[in-house]
């Protein structure tokens, strides 16, 4: 049994290598095979990762969000806090599963008690707009922030739009900019929309509009809606 569980472990690091690219050139067509043998072999950090697959329809897999939660719900049951995040966000969403804000809730609470940055992310949402739990902008904004102290980028542009508002916290427009402008060194499009917004509008910082057409046309790149259908109505391209 312990043989079993050495290969099992050596299947999952080496599924996980391969997944990411740590060591080793990215493919998760050989990913996929060594996750589910350690995944099945009970190993949590695999069970998680063969659901991300499996949610993404990477590795040769059929993109199943049901199988994915499955999985997801095995590594959840064993205390890892990736896999509870991943199943809070499947509950949160309705991916995969029907749609249950309470049980999102407990989840991503277990999650952050580990500081799982993006458990911490989804429980400021939940705070922000009362779902699963009642609305309160302050405890929204504490979880973005310790989540955003985390490199999280995604509650970095969401802390910045608290600042930017008020909300939960003093309204603060140089906190704002510094954190979306640290979100977008991320790649994040959302916050390189707000520094647009921010650079167009004069909010800030003293207006400037080639700043804030360079912003929108990143944003554009990285797949925000709202700049690329503002970049389409007058006809440039991004």
């Amino acid at each position: 049994q312990a043989a079993a569980q050495g290969h099992a472990e050596a299947a999952e690091q080496a599924g996980i290598a391969f997944m990411e690219g740590y060591g080793t050139p990215q493919n998760d067509a050989r990913a996929a095979p060594l996750l589910r043998q350690a995944a099945e072999a009970g190993r949590p950090r695999a069970q998680n990762a063969y659901g991300v697959l499996l949610s993404l329809g990477r590795g040769g897999l059929a993109q199943d969000n049901a199988a994915a939660t499955a999985w997801y719900r095995r590594a959840a049951a064993q205390d890892f806090a990736q896999g509870q995040s991943n199943l809070c966000h499947n509950y949160l969403f309705g991916e995969g599963v029907e749609r249950n804000e309470a049980e999102a809730f407990r989840l991503c609470t277990l999650a952050a008690t580990k500081e799982r940055a993006s458990a911490l992310d989804l429980l400021g949402w939940m705070y922000q707009n009362g779902l699963g739990t009642a609305k309160d902008l302050p405890q929204a904004f504490r979880h973005y922030e310790r989540a955003a102290r985390l490199g999280w980028a995604n509650s970095q542009n969401n802390l910045g739009f608290m600042y930017e508002n008020g909300w939960g916290v003093g309204r603060d427009t140089q906190q704002a900019l510094y954190w979306y402008r640290q979100a977008a060194a991320q790649g994040n499009p959302w916050a390189e929309w707000n520094l647009g917004r921010m650079h167009q509008d004069g909010v800030g910082v003293p207006a400037d509009q080639a700043t804030a057409v360079e912003h929108f046309r990143r944003a554009a790149r990285g797949g925000h809606p709202q700049s690329q259908e503002k970049h389409r109505q007058v006809g440039v391209t991004w």
